[in-house]
């Protein structure tokens, strides 16, 4: 495995599953993988256990505003979840992540600065993590 840094980051869309084009100029992104935790401690335990329920994932992210990519407002003003795929660095590793979300965007247009947009995205179901694209 090797290090890398993020600035061959990809953040792309499929319509079909399998082809992906990208979804905008994107800064970064966030990966959250999180799982629902039960408490399960008894008083005779000399410590607090914990039983694990549903999983969850979610992906933040920051774009450059460009009104000739749309993808993110077409995502987010859908009526239907998206496949998105996530990937670190596209010049050093195949590593992804993909899975349908829901998206929903945010932007900021300073009068000093580069208009910028956040993305939130949440999952549909599996997200799965892979070593090829």
């Amino acid at each position: 495995m090797a290090r890398m840094s993020g600035a061959d980051l990809a953040v792309q869309i499929s319509t079909d599953g399998t082809t992906f084009t990208s979804l905008g100029c994107f800064r970064r992104f966030n990966l959250n993988a999180t799982k629902d935790m039960y408490d399960s401690t008894c008083a005779s335990d000399a410590n607090k256990t914990y039983k694990p329920g549903k999983s969850d994932f979610a992906v933040n992210g920051e774009f450059v505003f460009d009104d000739a990519a749309i993808g993110v407002f077409t995502a987010a003003e859908g009526t239907s979840a998206v496949t998105l795929r996530f990937i670190p660095n596209d010049t050093v590793t195949n590593a992804n992540w993909k899975g349908s979300f829901w998206v929903d965007y945010t932007l900021d247009a300073p009068y000093d600065g580069i208009v910028t947009g956040t993305i939130n995205a949440r999952a549909d179901g599996a997200v799965t993590r892979s070593t090829t694209t």
